[in-house]
């Protein structure tokens, strides 16, 4: 639902393009396989297995135990939180969380782009000349 109304005058709610960004990446897929509005689907250096993610294997009792774990982000160094909850909802939704099945069911233009650092730089300011465009005042 949009609260906002210059936003709301201007969308075309039938013709959605979903962007998303490593995590996001896989989800925008999931979500464009899911929803016929969605007409177009961007994965930005997008996760491409939910299932075979670091955070999903490996010290799962002790993971459980302290309702997170922190994985080396490989391109920026940062230590990046990985919540339990995250496996709990993907064991319960596994199939709808395959990313691999969304894709495979797609019938819709997707375009996934990855790269080099200086790729991924520029795509991230890309990413956010396009957060500043769809804030509307």
């Amino acid at each position: 639902m949009c609260s906002n109304s210059k936003l709301k005058k201007n969308a075309d709610i039938n013709n959605i393009t979903l962007v998303g960004h490593s995590r996001a990446g896989g989800i925008v897929t999931i979500k464009a396989e899911e929803n016929n509005k969605i007409k177009k689907v961007i994965s930005l250096a997008g996760v491409c297995d939910f299932g075979k993610r670091t955070a999903t294997s490996g010290g799962l009792e002790q993971w459980k135990k302290n309702g997170v774990k922190y994985v080396l982000n490989g391109r920026t160094k940062q230590q990046m939180p990985h919540y339990f909850q995250f496996y709990k909802d993907f064991i319960a939704n596994e199939n709808r969380l395959t990313i691999k099945r969304a894709v495979s069911n797609l019938k819709i233009p997707y375009l996934i782009i990855h790269g080099n650092n200086v790729l991924v730089f520029l795509l991230m300011k890309l990413r956010a000349s396009i957060i500043g465009i769809l804030k509307v005042n």
